[in-house]
């Protein structure tokens, strides 16, 4: 048998086995076995990360596999554009984006975090036929979403962002917030080099920079309020949240020389399911999984859509939770008020929503699929 089709069946071996949780593994073992074969075989470029930068179009298969093979060319755009100066606000925003420990020790492997909107866009684009023409703007996002999380971090006192404690913790709230700064100043500069009209799409991402702005305003006024109504809590999160996850996916169209209304339409109802599950694995997500600790929202007093139906609903949220017990307390009277299955409910209506949104764009059947699969993602993670 060829060396490397053989090669290719082990690791195919390993993802029917092991799973899709384990694409990780599954690319250190090919990256292994590629390097004991050569360049034998009919394929020299197996592993899909190797083919995209060879500019070839890859037929795909699964959501999350696109995702892994986007992470390293976004990884590798966005280290150009913030580049490698010993600047002590460069070393905190390389450190925030994961690419480093505290002391500046590099750290191997892709960044954290997802990159969920930078595959989006990265997605559109490709679906469209631009191929990797939305790299530019892909880092742009991923760069301006990092800012958001750094200042979000000093705003909601949260101590730990993926597993790490925050930047803000270690080199205090001042540094931390000039840190952020300079990743939406990098991310404006990625902006400028993307092929597609600039100038338009500098103005596309200040506007949505304006509307996160202000729907984080909102997000902190809610918390001082006693209640707020279900239109309110859908403000802010279309625009604090829904606002990016739009821009990420009219980019991408916008790359490839291609209508954007669609995709945007998709984008904003993603970015509203996105925030909904957000909200809900703020209270029930695992803090092993989500890297958050259990009931944060409840403690901060952020109102969160379980907050707004559970009040909707005549219940009280107490004036202080402070304790495990208190955020114990609290879930259970959601369980009796059916807080949970509500949530499912609108996140169900969203996902169909998605799904005919999805059905009207004029994209090849395995870009459908994996639209299709990217919904059930958003909606049904547990991270």
């Amino acid at each position: 048998m060829n060396p490397a089709r053989s090669g290719a069946n082990e690791v195919r071996r390993l993802r029917v086995r092991k799973g899709w949780a384990c694409t990780g593994r599954v690319i250190r073992k090919w990256r292994r076995l590629r390097g004991s074969l050569g360049r034998c075989g009919p394929d020299p470029y197996i592993f899909r990360a190797d083919r995209l930068r060879a500019g070839e179009r890859v037929p795909r298969v699964r959501f999350l596999e696109y995702l892994a093979d986007c992470r390293p060319l976004t990884d590798e755009e966005m280290r150009r554009v913030v580049g490698e100066d010993q600047n002590p606000v460069t070393r905190v925003a390389r450190y925030h984006l994961g690419w480093t420990e505290a002391n500046g020790t590099p750290i191997t492997g892709s960044s954290g975090g997802k990159q969920l909107r930078a595959g989006l866009l990265l997605l559109a684009c490709e679906a469209l036929g631009g191929g990797r023409a939305g790299l530019p703007a892909a880092a742009a996002i991923e760069l301006f979403h990092a800012m958001t999380l750094l200042h979000d971090d000093i705003m909601d006192r949260d101590r730990q962002r993926r597993g790490r404690p925050a930047a803000w913790t270690i080199w205090g709230e001042a540094t931390a917030i000039n840190a952020g700064d300079l990743l939406l100043t990098r991310a404006f500069a990625a902006l400028a080099e993307f092929g597609a009209d600039p100038t338009a799409s500098i103005r596309r991402m200040a506007d949505a920079c304006g509307a996160v702005i202000r729907g984080q305003q909102l997000d902190l006024q809610f918390e001082t309020r006693s209640a707020v109504s279900a239109s309110e809590y859908e403000q802010m999160i279309a625009l604090k949240t829904a606002t990016l996850f739009g821009l990420a996916l009219e980019m991408g169209a916008v790359a490839a020389g291609c209508d954007s209304d669609p995709w945007r339409r998709l984008g904003h109802q993603l970015g509203l399911a996105f925030q909904m599950r957000d909200d809900a694995l703020g209270i029930w997500g695992d803090p092993q999984v989500t890297g958050k600790p259990a009931g944060g929202d409840l403690r901060r007093g952020k109102k969160s859509l379980p907050v707004v139906l559970y009040v909707q609903a005549g219940g009280q949220i107490p004036a202080t939770v402070a304790t495990d017990e208190d955020v114990r307390t609290l879930l259970d009277r959601f369980d009796e008020a059916g807080v949970a299955s509500q949530m499912r409910e609108r996140l169900t209506g969203i996902q169909a929503h998605c799904r005919d949104l999805v059905g009207g764009l004029a994209v090849k059947k395995n870009y459908a699929q994996m639209l299709d699969e990217m919904v059930d993602l958003v909606a049904d993670r547990d991270y």
